[in-house]
């Protein structure tokens, strides 16, 4: 994120960050190795925040996520997608003993993510992943639509496309002896959610949980979301009701209107 307004009258060091409405100023010691400040954003203000210089690289530490070995079975698997030549690449762990097992399907949220949903070195899928198959809980998460070592192009698929491939992902967990196709569960993040319900009857008899993601009708999100948007960015309670009341005429209009036979296919990665 670029910053601007950055000056240094010494001792005083300061710096904004207009994307996300951040300042910081701090107080650069004598030896001018270390600097220590607050930081203030939005409705957080005067934040702790210091640096001090080093010549070695940070060490992204993440002392959650699971080693090896596992007390439990993990297998590499490929099945088939939602579309010819679509193949998708995931990893399938069972508990030990014997099944069949209930099973769990975890389906990726937003952009192209990888079947632990990686992100600046965390890998919440594998957390999660591991702490279901310790407790009994077989588990398939697989890598997106052109994404990791699943075929196919992410920058084309559709939202409609990623939903074959949760229904071809379920298909293929409930084909899997040692899974209790009666017991199956989804959870799913941000619009996973949306995969899930587009799939229609595949996923009526799954249990299902959500993480990070809207639980209402898509106008009221986009309604809330923009409130809040507002907020964040220091709307005043009046600006930030004005401009929900421009929001709000067109969105029942639009939710009535049905789309073109053409326009799925044109519609970007979700």
């Amino acid at each position: 994120m670029p910053a601007n307004h950055v000056t240094l009258k010494d001792p005083i060091f300061h710096f904004e960050i207009p994307s996300v409405a951040g300042v910081y100023e701090g107080t650069l010691n004598g030896a001018k190795n270390a600097i220590t400040g607050k930081w203030s954003q939005t409705s957080a203000d005067n934040l702790p925040l210091d640096f001090k210089r080093s010549d070695q690289t940070l060490d992204l530490r993440r002392p959650q996520t699971p080693a090896r070995p596992f007390p439990y079975v993990e297998e590499e698997v490929t099945f088939g997608g939602g579309a010819a030549g679509i193949v998708l690449a995931g990893t399938v762990t069972l508990p030990k003993g014997e099944g069949p097992f209930p099973a769990a399907l975890l389906i990726a949220g937003s952009g192209p993510q990888d079947r632990d949903e990686s992100l600046a070195n965390h890998r919440p899928f594998l957390l999660i992943s591991d702490a279901l198959t310790r407790k009994g809980i077989a588990v398939l998460r697989y890598d997106k639509r052109g994404v990791g070592k699943s075929t196919g192009n992410p920058d084309t698929a559709t939202t409609m496309d990623l939903a074959a491939d949760a229904q071809a992902a379920l298909a293929f967990l409930k084909s899997r002896k040692e899974i209790d196709g009666s017991k199956i569960g989804t959870d799913w993040p941000q619009r996973g959610r949306h995969h899930c319900a587009i799939s229609g009857r595949t996923f009526e008899r799954c249990e299902v949980a959500g993480a990070g993601c809207a639980g209402n009708r898509g106008e009221q999100t986009l309604l809330n979301q923009s409130e809040l948007i507002g907020r964040a960015g220091g709307l005043s309670e009046e600006h930030s009701s004005q401009a929900s009341h421009l929001i709000r005429p067109p969105t029942p209009w639009c939710a009535k209107r049905r789309i073109p036979a053409p326009w799925p296919k044109k519609l970007g990665r979700w």
